[in-house]
């Protein structure tokens, strides 16, 4: 749920200003759910959530880095070693953060990836359709 509303935030924000990645993404979601989600964003960018953002990221940093802080608790287990428990959290939530940025980045480059695709492809036909017409007149 933490993750929900943080997401929920970011795009409200962002869309704007970064209409095309939006676009293509929502093109694979069926047009009910496209409709309830556009609500939805339309209702987080109308409501100044101050607090409630911040809050939420810490939550869902908290909550995301502990499943990866109880990974290198089964290590230790295997392997007879230990570290202290702000060692193994502060390397959790770096772990946690890293994670999510790529994830993001990876999701907006293929995103604008499928852009470029489409342009390529009809740029390719256009192409086509020209060459086709000059052999026809020679």
């Amino acid at each position: 749920m933490p993750l929900a509303a943080v997401v929920g935030w970011v795009v409200a924000h962002l869309a704007p200003a970064y209409h095309p990645p939006a676009l293509s993404l929502g093109a694979a979601i069926p047009p009910e759910a496209r409709q309830l989600v556009a609500r939805q964003v339309r209702g987080l960018a109308g409501w100044h959530a101050g607090t409630l953002a911040p809050l939420g990221a810490l939550t869902f940093l908290w909550l995301a880095s502990g499943g990866i802080h109880t990974f290198f608790d089964a290590l230790e287990v295997s392997t007879g070693r230990t570290r202290p428990w702000w060692k193994k959290r502060a390397l959790s939530v770096g772990l946690t953060l890293t994670t999510s940025w790529l994830f993001s980045i990876a999701l907006l480059l293929g995103a604008e990836l499928n852009f470029v695709l489409d342009d390529l492809r009809r740029k390719r036909a256009g192409d086509h359709a020209t060459r086709g017409g000059e052999k026809d007149r020679m």
